[in-house]
């Protein structure tokens, strides 16, 4: 028969929680497990990545995510290629990517992963999961301010090619 427990351990009066251990409960409930988590798996070093392909994901029904994901390569010195179906053929280096919204008060970006490959391999891989951070506030805002860290990390290790062309002077 298991033995019943203290008195004291039962029961706690509330005049002696007080207001500070509400507070500091509160504090434990809105810290635990609500942060925003992201992961990223960097590349190793690369020489230079001339084009940089992005399969569309049409499973992904946020229309504005692909341009944005595009403009931010570019704004990394990428020349970019996006592709619907199959992968070009000669297309090396590519990124897929996926992403889901969720609504609470506003619509918010809840993950995205994106993977980096080489051919059939991949390279590194990155994270933004906001699926169970709760009321926390970081969640909210544009998702270009969550998408370019992680691609920035991801990629830290590419090569880019050089905006000037042989001979030093852009364009030739």
């Amino acid at each position: 028969m298991p033995r019943a427990l203290p008195s004291w351990l039962v029961h706690v009066p509330r005049r002696a929680v007080g207001r500070a251990g509400g507070l500091l409960a509160l504090a434990a409930f809105a810290a635990a497990g609500c942060a925003v988590r992201t992961h990223v798996v960097r590349s190793a070093a690369l020489p230079v990545v001339t084009t940089l392909y992005v399969e569309n994901n049409p499973a992904v029904f946020m229309s504005g995510l692909l341009p944005e994901m595009l403009t931010q390569l570019r704004t990394q010195g990428f020349h970019v290629v996006s592709y619907d179906g199959a992968r070009p053929a000669g297309a090396v280096y590519r990124l897929t990517y996926t992403a889901n919204w969720k609504w609470h008060w506003a619509m918010y970006l809840s993950y995205f992963h994106v993977t980096f490959w080489r051919n059939d391999t991949v390279l590194g891989s990155a994270e933004y999961d906001a699926r169970r951070v709760g009321p926390n506030p970081d969640k909210y805002g544009p998702t270009a301010g969550k998408i370019r860290p992680l691609l920035l990390d991801l990629l830290k290790n590419v090569a880019r090619p050089s905006p000037a062309g042989p001979g030093g002077a852009i364009g030739s």
